[in-house]
């Protein structure tokens, strides 16, 4: 090969080369603004990704619940959530998106827009589409496409950031600047979007499928949520009651009521209607009374339709030997029962006595019980008890001021009321006597007027009765 020659192919190869370095930093270099984002072509593996779903409940971006099936009957609500990445420009959002149905012969059976305005630090967009659907709709299957428009006009804010310098103290340069329309006319502060016909599209979602079908629940099959059955204890003794918890949830959107049951041996014994909040959950309990020795079987179920979770069963153990056996490996557990007091008013500085029903449900030892006045500690007492025992414990209670006071036992639900007075209690008469003595005398009263107001009504019927 001459010299001549070779220095062409050199040049050649030069030439090659520069243009590929001339084009890769080119394609380097376009981002923000004016880059096309193709996100259809997203690995679906690679988070975040945009997203367009059947939903039942938008919290936020990305903060959906799916939907539990693609079925909807007339009369009930669609509900979509599609999203767009990346859309922020010099802080300013401004994103259509634009939603399609087309019915199972393929017309465009629906058109709507949800806009998205936004000024401030985030980056991502998301909007959520309800559609009642008709009741003219006919069944069959449907396809929801999405488009989403970027309308910011990238030159105009562009502009303002700037010439800002030119304009401090400029008022109304800064009120369009900021001020974000939702009308279409003006739309987005002084012209900062473009038509929706010039806007480009960055995303094109892949369409939805979903079905309406008149014969479509409008509720889940879960829409109530049973879990967790526990018996306390497991094993008991003759005589001894048991308590039972369940857990009951609400799963939709919508408040509801379920009824729950209680089978014990094969008998409803107890029931109840819990009402529950949207994604709501509750703890139902009931009590088992004392029961004969042997095993018995609890069942707990629901005749609430859209329910999940039941039957539950559990078995009840009640056993002596088993209960004795079980509670010396249990830590000593005293418990009060019930709080009594004797009297509902006494004289300064009178004795009150206060009693507490305790029992210990743990293998025999000591265990302290105390009561609070006024949420104030006032007194406690140790208490010794074998497994199952029973005791009452009395606290002997004096006050020197007039006044209202309440008992109340730590740890537990249980309050009383109690009232001191000036006076002995014998010249004394409580607030309850005085109310009761009052109403007696008022009564005879009450019935001479109900009577007079009867023979005045029979009086004048008599009258125009004769008149007629």
């Amino acid at each position: 090969m001459s010299v001549k020659m070779k220095n062409k192919f050199t040049l050649m190869i030069l030439a090659v080369y520069l243009l590929s370095c001339f084009n890769m930093a080119a394609s380097a270099s376009t981002t923000g603004f004016n880059e096309t984002h193709d996100y259809a072509t997203i690995v679906p593996n690679v988070k975040p990704y945009p997203q367009l779903e059947l939903v039942s409940q938008v919290d936020g971006f990305k903060k959906f619940r799916p939907r539990w099936n693609d079925r909807f009957s007339q009369g009930s609500t669609l509900m979509v959530y599609a999203d767009a990445l990346d859309v922020s420009h010099a802080r300013f959002i401004a994103v259509d998106f634009i939603f399609l149905i087309k019915d199972p012969k393929g017309h465009i059976v629906s058109w709507d827009r949800v806009q998205v305005r936004k000024i401030g630090y985030e980056t991502n967009a998301y909007a959520v589409y309800e559609k009642e659907i008709p009741e003219d709709w006919i069944d069959g299957q449907y396809r929801i496409e999405a488009f989403a428009y970027d309308r910011v006009n990238f030159t105009k804010i562009m502009q303002y950031e700037y010439n800002y310098d030119n304009h401090i103290g400029d008022e109304d340069y800064w009120d369009d600047f900021w001020e974000i329309e939702d009308d279409d006319s003006s739309d987005i502060g002084a012209g900062f979007t473009n038509p929706i016909s010039e806007s480009r599209v960055i995303m094109h979602f892949r369409e939805k499928i979903f079905y309406v079908d008149h014969s479509a629940s409008e509720y889940p099959p879960d829409r109530f949520m049973f879990s967790d059955l526990k018996i306390l204890p497991e094993v008991v003794a003759p005589g001894e009651e048991s308590y039972l918890r369940v857990n009951v949830s609400n799963t939709f959107t919508d408040p509801g009521d379920v009824d729950v049951y209680l089978i014990f041996d094969n008998r409803t014994v107890a029931s109840r209607t819990v009402t529950l909040d949207p994604y709501s959950e509750e703890m139902v309990e009931f009590t088992i009374p004392p029961q004969k020795e042997g095993e018995h079987q609890i069942q707990i179920t629901s005749p609430t339709e859209n329910t999940a979770g039941v039957p539950i069963l559990a078995i009840l153990n009640v056993s002596m030997e088993a209960a004795e056996e079980l509670s010396s490996e249990l830590p000593t557990n005293i418990v009060v029962k019930s709080l009594d007091i004797e009297k509902l008013q006494v004289d300064v500085n009178e004795t009150l006595p206060i009693n507490l029903t305790v029992q210990n449900l743990g293998k025999e030892g000591t265990g302290t019980v105390q009561i609070e006045i006024n949420g104030e500690p006032e007194a406690e007492k140790n208490v010794t008890l074998g497994y199952l025992e029973t005791t009452v414990v009395t606290f002997d209670v004096r006050k020197e001021h007039t006044g209202t006071y309440r008992v109340t036992v730590p740890g537990t639900q249980l309050s009383r009321l109690f009232f001191v007075v000036e006076g002995g209690t014998g010249e004394a008469q409580s607030f309850l006597e005085s109310a009761i003595s009052k109403s007696n005398e008022e009564v005879p009263m009450i019935y001479i007027i109900l009577i007079a107001m009867l023979l005045l009504i029979l009086i004048f019927l008599r009258i125009y009765i004769a008149k007629r």
